[in-house]
Formats: structure tokens, C-alpha cells, sequence
């Protein structure tokens, strides 16, 4: 059934919806990662789907519950960006959530910080938190993934031009060891194969969050382009790369928001013990 979930309707028509089809799980996992993409271009725009879309369902599910419990478990994709751009290192989940600049990274912070509120309002419904890594995999398509295949934006004319003649663009990285940079990545199926996982194996009435990426070491600027066959162009000082991008990004090149920049120029991992 496809709804607007940031519609002021949209509790009601959610809570009908989860009565009538008897819901007892529910996995949250819309949001505007790609503004170009999605064509939620306005930050109000996209506040409006990410914050305030999953504060209505958290509404449904408060109301679903509110004289029996009938919803036992929701489940929340938060992301590792909510954490920042530049990490110490591999990091746990109390480790404090300081996003920077990038839209997405805030709205992520914003609306893990509000399932982890409403917990005690939803009448022993288990929340659980993935702070997932960034995914790839077949059928994934964002500009993270249009960055690291050196394709363009497809977004404005000069980019299709570009895209047109097979052009690839390079990885544009800040120089000097602080900025080397350590990336990991999750396999699209294997972050469903977990998701599925939790709904299967959740402890009743519990707020849980969970770090999730893929094993091994994480991968270098370097790796990245020597892995994707790109140039790796550095660049000498942090801020002329950080112009760059926004100049790039402002004449419809770059796949890559401006905003985004410092978790492209950033360093982080996450602590998956747990």
C-alpha cells in the first residue's frame, strides 16, 4: 500500500492499515538518502519524510497499542554517518552522535534519538536500532555508488553530456595521513538476511542498538580507487577539495551532495561486538 508517511493523515491511515492486516512487526527503512534521486531536493522537503514521516509511525504504532499491545516489534535502519565524519576508531554504540553538514547524517541522529525516546510509550513493543554502514550490492543506486563508478550526475545536462561520451570522474581526496581515511561497507543482502534475522530472534519489550557492516578489514581512499579502477586525485588542503566539490556539485558534475563531502574525505568504523 503505498502512503506518504508524512502526510498528517497518515497515523490514522497507518493505524487502520495495522489493525485491518493484524501487523505485529515493523521495519522502518524509508528515508531520503539521494535527494537528486528521490527529488526531495528541499532540506524541509526531506525533514518532513525522514523526521517527521517516522515520528507518524511511531504515532500508528503508539495507537495500535494503546489498550493492548498488538505491534511487538519495531525496527529502525539508523546509520553510522549519525556518528560523524571523522571516528578514533571503531566505534561502540554509546559512542556520542555528532554528524556534521550532511542532511541525512542530522535527520539519521535525529530520528534514532526519537525511536529510543518513544520506546517506553509503545506498551512493550521491542525497539531495535541498526546503525547500518554504507550498502552496496546488486539494485543499489545512490550517489555513493555513482561516486565510486566515476558516473556523473545525472541530474542536470552537463552531467548526462559527460555520462553520454563514458567519462569517468575521479576520487577527489584530501592529502596528508589524517585524511587517509578507513571505509567499510555492507552487502545489501546480507543487511536483509540480518533484518530478518532480528525479526525472528528479538527480545520481547527491549530497546536495543546494534552496529551492523561487513567483516573484515575496512578499505582505504586507495584501496577504493585501486578496487574500482579510479584516478585518485589528492589535493594538498582539505578546504580547496571541500570548494571543489561544492563547485563541481553547483554546475551539475559531481553525483556528490556538497554537503556530503566530509564523510567522503572522513574516517569511519564501527564497533560490531555486540
Amino acid at each position: 500500500c503505498q502512503l506518504d508517511l508524512s502526510q498528517p493523515d497518515a497515523p490514522a491511515q497507518l493505524e487502520s492499515l495495522m489493525r485491518e492486516a493484524g501487523v505485529r512487526q515493523v521495519v522502518h527503512l524509508a528515508f531520503v538518502l539521494d535527494p537528486a534521486r528521490t527529488g526531495a531536493l528541499a532540506r524541509q522537503r526531506q525533514w518532513e519524510i525522514n523526521v517527521r514521516g517516522t515520528q507518524h509511525l511511531l504515532d500508528a504504532v503508539e495507537r495500535v497499542n494503546r489498550k493492548e499491545r498488538q505491534v511487538d516489534f519495531f525496527l529502525y535502519l539508523s546509520s553510522v554517518t549519525s556518528y560523524g565524519p571523522q571516528l578514533p576508531g571503531p566505534v561502540r554504540e554509546d559512542h556520542p552522535q555528532q554528524p556534521h553538514t550532511y542532511t541525512y547524517a542530522l535527520h539519521k541522529k535525529e530520528t534514532d534519538e526519537l525511536c529510543r525516546a518513544r520506546h517506553p510509550r509503545l506498551n512493550g513493543c521491542a525497539v531495535y536500532i541498526v546503525r547500518g554502514h554504507i550498502f552496496l550490492g546488486p539494485g543499489v543506486e545512490n550517489f555513493i555508488v555513482r561516486a565510486l563508478q566515476g558516473r556523473p550526475t545525472d541530474r542536470t545536462w552537463l552531467g548526462r553530456w559527460v555520462q553520454q561520451r563514458k567519462w569517468r570522474l575521479p576520487l577527489l581526496l584530501p592529502g596528508g595521513e589524517k585524511y587517509r581515511g578507513l571505509y567499510q561497507f555492507m552487502h545489501i543482502d546480507d543487511a536483509a538476511r540480518l533484518m530478518a534475522w532480528l525479526c525472528r530472534n528479538y527480545e520481547p519489550g527491549k530497546l536495543e542498538i546494534l552496529n551492523a557492516q561487513g567483516r573484515g578489514a575496512p578499505l582505504t581512499g586507495d584501496d577504493l580507487g585501486r578496487l574500482c579502477g579510479l584516478p585518485l586525485l589528492r589535493v594538498p588542503s582539505y578546504g580547496l577539495v571541500g570548494l571543489l566539490y561544492k563547485f563541481f556539485w553547483a554546475i551539475g558534475l559531481s553525483p556528490v551532495p556538497a554537503e556530503a563531502f566530509p564523510y567522503f574525505a572522513g574516517s569511519y568504523v564501527m564497533n560490531t561486538e555486540r
